[in-house]
């Protein structure tokens, strides 16, 4: 889990399947210590969880990466240029508990990370 120590969340919102959140990074997290120094980087994997993590908690349960067919990342997300950013994503149910999501990551007009995926309950 990344919530509350890699980023917070300052808000979050949902309505009918499409989600706006707020996040906060932790310019001072351990992972930067490696990502690179001096130079940190949100790496890409963290953005990936990140979304995961809102759509968790947008809909109140646990799940599972099933296929990622896009995954675009766009810019370099740097902590201390842009400490907090924001995540929107659109979810659609699917059969056997499984979720459609396409999101991104964005700070104003600059767009960091795009994604589209399926994610299903965590076993």
């Amino acid at each position: 889990m990344l919530a509350d120590d890699f980023f917070t969340i300052k808000i979050i919102q949902n309505d009918a399947g499409k989600s706006h959140a707020r996040l906060r990074l932790n310019a001072d997290h351990a992972i930067f210590q490696g990502h690179f120094p001096g130079n940190p980087v949100v790496p890409g994997v963290c953005m990936v969880q990140m979304l995961k993590e809102l759509v968790e908690t947008s809909l109140g349960r646990s799940l599972q990466l099933e296929k990622a067919p896009m995954i675009k990342y766009l810019a370099i997300l740097q902590p201390a240029q842009h400490p907090e950013i924001d995540a929107t994503y659109d979810m659609a149910e699917l059969p056997e508990g499984k979720v459609q999501v396409s999101g991104q990551i964005t700070d104003a007009e600059l767009t960091f990370f795009k994604f589209k995926g399926i994610f299903h309950a965590q076993s």
